[in-house]
């Protein structure tokens, strides 16, 4: 298998930017914070070379922070991956956390659901600080995908920036896809092809 490019959280040889996560999810009991895509926002690019997907996470924020972003417990800066989730269950699928390290370089990737732990442990992640941010790549094995996923088939992805400004306080999450039961309630995924 060709490397495509070296898996180390710098995406600067990426270019094809697919994705924008640019507007906050609505406060839910009044704790947003969020002020606008120079507080926080992101782009997402996709690859693959049949046998790995390459995610690259391009984020800008004004206050970057470490610390834990699974289990709904926004205390850090992070970024949440949903991938190949069944179509209407988007608020009962698992989903991949990776946390925006202390230091940079690896990442641990985190599951919200034992079922995803195979995933988790084959994805490699890397993330590091940039001028207006941090930026993150990720590498999950298609094998390890719920129903396996070859070149030429389909991904139902779906991704969320946590932004977590302050210590204690909750952090504000923004989704490609708006999540479920909230006034933006779209479906909830993107299908993204895997052309050869």
């Amino acid at each position: 298998m060709d490397v495509l490019f070296l898996l180390d959280g710098r995406v600067g040889e990426w270019s094809a930017w697919a994705m924008a996560l640019t507007r906050a999810a609505p406060a839910e009991e009044g704790r947003s914070r969020w002020a606008g895509p120079r507080d926080a926002s992101a782009r997402v690019a996709l690859r693959h070379d049949g046998e790995r997907l390459y995610l690259a996470i391009d984020v800008t924020d004004d206050a970057v922070r470490s610390g834990p972003v699974a289990d709904e417990e926004y205390d850090g800066d992070g970024i949440l991956v949903w991938v190949n989730g069944e179509a209407g269950e988007f608020d009962d699928d698992p989903y991949l956390a990776v946390p925006f390290p202390a230091e940079d370089g690896p990442v641990e990737v985190v599951v919200t659901d034992g079922d995803w732990e195979a995933i988790a442990t084959a994805t490699e992640a890397w993330a590091v600080r940039t001028e207006t941010g941090w930026s993150a790549e990720l590498a999950i094995p298609l094998s390890a995908l719920e129903g396996g996923v070859e070149a030429g088939g389909a991904i139902r992805l779906n991704f969320a920036l946590v932004d977590s400004d302050e210590a204690g306080a909750p952090g504000d999450v923004i989704y490609w896809r708006p999540e479920w039961e909230s006034e933006w309630d779209a479906a909830g995924f993107g299908v993204v092809l895997l052309r050869r």
